[in-house]
């Protein structure tokens, strides 16, 4: 599968100019997680969110293998496979309100199936969650609310064994675990970078391959960081990236 952490375009009406792009995917399952670019013109300017968000909705997750919430927000789950249940979470269509209890709810329940049926379960959302050890260019920076929705999330990630978070917004890479959940931060798909970070610390462009297990062992995770010049990074559980803040 592939997936994409959100800000398809500068803004949102240019999306269809990244629709044709898809093809060369030659049939593998997109699954994409809105960014604060499809709710926010030029990632500024606040467009109808309601709107927004139905035509993402429309233009990329009504479709065979996507299980969309019952929400105004694009939060929805999917199987991969026999074994991995992905869920995607909408944190930036309530501007300064987090995830929103609804969300919450249907996350604690979806959680919930998932880690019953014993599946690796993986997460993807843009912003990444409050008070991690990165970067304070995430849900902190939405105010009291986001944060405590953070939190929220947090806990009922912990609670059901969540094996990895996938985050973006900031425009990096870092390797990190929050409280006992394994993330990484991934922004460097094309945007420009975080400005006058090193190499060293993440500042470079890249995208992430996940190798999952045959056997089911989220402890067997791996995760390869593959620079656009083509040199990859092992990014394994006992051999991590060290990222300073």
């Amino acid at each position: 599968m592939f997936v994409f952490l959100g800000d398809l375009e500068i803004t949102s009406v240019e999306d269809r100019f990244f629709m044709p792009q898809l093809q060369g995917l030659a049939g593998m399952p997109f699954y994409p997680v809105i960014g604060n670019h499809e709710v926010e013109l030029f990632g500024a300017l606040r467009l109808s969110s309601r709107h927004a968000e139905e035509e993402f909705k429309e233009d990329f997750l009504r479709k065979p293998g996507v299980h969309l919430a019952s929400l105004p927000e694009v939060a929805y789950g999917a199987e991969i496979g026999p074994r991995i249940h992905f869920i995607a979470l909408d944190n930036v269509s309530r501007r300064g309100e987090g995830f929103g209890d609804a969300q919450l709810s249907w996350l604690a329940g979806d959680l919930k199936a998932a880690s019953e049926a014993k599946s690796i379960i993986l997460v993807g959302m843009h912003k990444a969650l409050a008070r991690n050890p990165i970067t304070t260019h995430a849900m902190d920076e939405d105010g009291p609310r986001a944060m405590q929705d953070s939190d929220a999330a947090l806990a009922l990630f912990k609670q059901s064994g969540v094996a990895m978070l996938f985050v973006s917004h900031s425009h990096m890479y870092a390797a990190y675990n929050q409280d006992g959940i394994e993330t990484r931060l991934t922004g460097g798909l094309g945007a420009p970078l975080v400005k006058g970070l090193a190499e060293a610390d993440g500042g470079f462009h890249h995208f992430l391959l996940l190798d999952v297990p045959a056997g089911g062992d989220k402890s067997l995770l791996r995760v390869e960081v593959v620079k656009f010049n083509g040199a990859a990074i092992r990014d394994d559980q006992d051999e991590k990236l060290e990222v300073e803040k």
